[in-house]
């Protein structure tokens, strides 16, 4: 007995519903993918570790003048050829490896022509440059690189300076919130994750004879 083939209409049936269903289990397959990723960044942290200038190191506190709610912040002063370190920490509390790309300093870049009064740079030794995003951008960008497993952290230092050739003439305080903005990646997915890292500087007028932008 001879089989009767299929009419071409529904092999041609049969073809897009298998494509179909592929498709819709590589769209399912693609959205887990992501959202997994989201969850693992969602568990990173960037905390302060230390504050340390010229060999002191500076309390992490609640401090009332900081705005109408108060926050945790290191409160210092500095003047120049003062040499402050700051460290901090990233921290993955999740499950799963995640990729720190960068740290972003807003409003801190550092070189000769920032003109900014305080900037974020890092050790000679730690091999890592700042960059910006262009030559009007006035933050510091610094390329890390690394991972991080599940349950661990990993710490970067970096130099905080006051620039005397772009200071006022008189005293002030600025402050820096939530630095730094970190961004992490996992299998091609990225965020941005705000630090929990205020700084309160109090910077001082320069010292009569030198160099500096004040009319």
């Amino acid at each position: 007995m001879t089989e009767t083939a299929p009419p071409p209409t529904s092999r041609r049936r049969r073809i897009v519903q298998a494509a179909v269903a592929l498709l819709v289990v590589a769209g399912v397959t693609v959205a887990y993918w992501q959202v997994s990723a989201r969850q693992a960044m969602a568990d990173v942290r960037v905390v302060p570790a230390s504050l340390v200038c010229n060999d002191k190191p500076t309390p992490y506190g609640l401090q009332a003048d900081s705005g109408e709610a108060p926050r945790p912040a290191f409160r210092f002063s500095i003047a120049p050829d003062d040499k402050c370190l700051l460290t901090v920490a990233v921290v993955n509390h999740g499950s799963r490896t995640i990729h720190v790309d960068s740290m972003t300093f807003p409003m801190l870049k550092p070189g000769g022509d920032s003109g900014v009064v305080i900037d974020v740079t890092t050790r000679a030794a730690d091999g890592i440059r700042a960059r910006t995003g262009g030559s009007d951008s006035m933050d510091a960008v610094f390329d890390l690189g690394e991972s991080i497993e599940p349950d661990e952290s990993f710490d970067w230092t970096f130099v905080v300076r006051y620039r005397v050739p772009s200071s006022t003439c008189d005293a002030g305080t600025s402050i820096f919130s939530d630095l730094p903005h970190t961004r992490v990646s996992r299998t091609g997915v990225s965020a941005d994750v705000d630090g929990d890292v205020n700084l309160l500087i109090k910077t001082t007028p320069p010292p009569a004879g030198v160099p500096n932008d004040c009319g």
